[in-house]
């Protein structure tokens, strides 16, 4: 058993070590990506990517122009917001907050704990990229019952806490501007990426796998050893998504649900 044992990571080894040579031969390869007809700008992202070098459009090839979504802000700050007076959000969150969270500098430790709650579902339900698809599956008084049940799982523990929480949402909120993500990825998918960034380290301890699992933790003993915390935080968070009052992915189709879960 232990040679059958030792054959097997030889050859995981051997795939890993093939691996890593194709990526080594693209990387050096000399030529650019060929630009093939019919490439819309996905593909073209694909391939630059994977071959890490920058394709050169001939003057005659046609790359498709290929958006997921293409939105503006649902409102400016300069001037009162829409909806502002049936918004509890929109309301709550000073203009000020507005403004940095449209910039790198938003800062989450320094937003006040009475605002916490109302700074997150403006980064999930009102920020560029996904906002029409979200308004269109779920209220905003809903959001905001499942954020302030998102908020009362995390423990008051020195990083893995709700302001970590939010600053993540935010900064996947971010990110999505910076890098087009309208390009490659649905308003839905980066509605519930949102949600899995708000939610990603529900009822953390302040410890590491390791530890639950050399202390015999109940969490440990619970998943037999196998990512703990990443499936507490999970279960967690699809128990909160379970409550009626709660339920962010009530609005969606049951297929795309099952595809959340798998994810």
């Amino acid at each position: 058993r232990e040679d059958a044992n030792c054959s097997s990571e030889f050859e995981l080894l051997e795939k890993a070590v093939s691996k890593l040579a194709a990526i080594v031969h693209l990387s050096a390869a000399p030529t650019q990506p060929e630009i093939k007809k019919n490439m819309d700008e996905k593909d073209l992202m694909v391939l630059n990517w994977t071959q890490h070098q920058q394709a050169a459009v001939a003057p005659n090839t046609h790359v498709a122009r290929k958006t997921m979504r293409r939105a503006g802000p649902i409102h400016t700050v300069e001037s009162e917001e829409p909806g502002e007076a049936h918004s509890a959000v929109l309301r709550k969150v000073p203009k000020e907050i507005f403004r940095v969270l449209k910039t790198d500098l938003f800062d989450a430790l320094s937003v006040s704990d009475n605002l916490k709650q109302y700074v997150a579902a403006y980064i999930i339900y009102y920020g560029d990229g996904n906002f029409e698809y979200t308004q269109s599956v779920v209220t905003e008084n809903r959001l905001q019952a499942f954020i302030g049940c998102v908020e009362k799982n995390y423990p008051a523990n020195p990083f893995h806490n709700f302001s970590h929480a939010m600053d993540v949402a935010y900064a996947l909120s971010n990110s999505f501007k910076q890098i087009e993500s309208d390009r490659f990825f649905s308003e839905e998918t980066q509605f519930w990426l949102l949600i899995a960034a708000i939610g990603h380290d529900l009822g953390h301890l302040g410890v590491n796998n390791s530890f639950l699992i050399e202390s015999s933790h109940e969490l440990a003993v619970m998943y037999n050893d196998r990512s703990p915390l990443e499936n507490m935080h999970c279960s967690k968070l699809f128990q909160i998504i379970s409550q009626p009052d709660a339920n962010v992915f009530d609005g969606m189709s049951r297929d795309t649900y099952k595809e959340i879960r798998k994810g």
